[in-house]
């Protein structure tokens, strides 16, 4: 197997912030790899511990990593999402590797990957799961699968696996993919899914090979998750531009966002084709007044809702019974 240094197949890449402790871990796992036509881009996003340090010695101590390093170490901090996207900048590979700077791989990961991702060009995702972790995605979902399969489960919030376990394809006719940092804050992988998702893109999910170990034991689409899809919803709205093959899509997303973000139960009602069509209109009308109305809901329901994960007994005194019993069956953390 030959390996091509200006192209390889895989490039793999880790954002380092403050990660002293994990990360001379995270180096060693990709240094083993038993695949080597890959790269590795590791970005330093200007941590104030020891990680600086960590790296700089591991890449002059060990002879292990043979395969093109580019290390890069930022003077300003960057924000979560725009740091995760700063080692896309530098990646020549035709699929993107993330991992996480507490995150550590198998030494079969890219093999396995590789196996699956060069007989069918056609697939935009490779995601490596746990049996166990059925919570983030039902085994039902396994192998091969059609985009439209996993989009609906994305725009349902059942298919949002953790940055370390996708592999993905690093652009389409020349145009790369990466994490959206203008709108979101928190869940900028959910971004980047869409996208590939929306250009039809397949995906194939692994149960069969735990091959990704996860510094952080749990990854729940939360609140803070919820909240970042419903802002992002609303700039897209403001945006002017609504693509006829994503309406149905993001007005399906929006209402899940809605279900999760409020009381489910409060705000049961279904937008209809015409529904839909008003709501763009008065967008366009009378963006001022949408936006004044959006932003005093949203702090209302914020409000609410992190005074339920703080005590249901304040909530009590606060709400009608029936409102209470609605908060109390829903699960912000989930």
């Amino acid at each position: 197997m030959s390996f091509n240094i200006k192209k390889p197949f895989f490039t793999i890449c880790t954002e380092v912030t403050n990660r002293e402790r994990t990360i001379e871990r995270t180096m060693q796992s990709i240094s083993i790899q038993n695949f080597i036509d890959y790269e590795y881009v590791i970005v330093d996003n200007s941590s104030s511990d020891k990680s600086h340090e960590v790296i700089s010695n591991f890449l002059k101590q060990n002879n292990e990593l043979k395969v093109k390093t580019t290390y890069i170490r930022l003077d300003k901090k960057l924000k979560d999402i725009a740091s995760w996207n700063k080692p896309l900048e530098f990646a020549n590979g035709r699929y993107v590797v993330v991992c996480e700077g507490d995150d550590w791989f198998e030494p079969n990961h890219l093999s396995l990957a590789y196996d699956i991702l060069s007989s069918n060009s056609n697939i935009g995702m490779y995601v490596s799961f746990r049996v166990d972790r059925a919570d983030l995605i039902s085994t039902d979902y396994k192998g091969y699968l059609d985009s439209s399969i996993i989009l609906d489960k994305l725009t349902s919030f059942d298919f949002v696996p953790p940055p370390s376990n996708v592999i993905f394809k690093k652009e389409l006719n020349g145009v790369p993919f990466n994490y959206d940092s203008d709108n979101y804050v928190y869940a900028g992988e959910f971004s980047l899914y869409y996208d590939l998702l929306i250009q039809k893109l397949d995906v194939y999910v692994n149960f069969d090979a735990f091959t990704v170990n996860r510094g952080i034991s749990t990854y729940r689409k939360g609140f803070f998750h919820t909240k970042d899809m419903y802002f992002s919803f609303n700039n897209w709205l403001k945006s002017g531009h609504y693509p006829s093959n994503e309406l149905q899509i993001r007005m399906k997303l929006y209402k899940s966002t809605l279900q999760r973000l409020f009381f489910p139960q409060l705000i049961s009602f279904t937008f209809e084709k015409d529904m839909i069509a008003h709501l763009f209109n008065e967008a366009r009308k009378i963006g001022v007044i949408q936006s004044f109305t959006i932003f005093a809901s949203s702090l209302f329901f914020f409000a609410i809702a992190t005074l339920t994960l703080i005590s249901k007994k304040i909530v009590k005194r606060l709400l009608p019974n029936k409102i209470v019993i609605f908060l109390s069956r829903k699960r912000f953390s989930k």
